[in-house]
């Protein structure tokens, strides 16, 4: 899913863009993650 993601986005990114975009999901996958523990608990 995050390489196909990242193959649609345009070659030219700059580092801040990268970034974002790894925080982003970064972030989206703790709060998958802890929502799932939550549920599970």
């Amino acid at each position: 899913m995050l390489v196909s993601f990242l193959g649609g986005v345009p070659a030219a990114l700059d580092a801040g863009d990268l970034l974002t975009v790894l925080l982003f999901s970064v972030s989206a996958t703790v709060l998958a993650l802890s929502i799932i523990v939550i549920t599970a608990v």
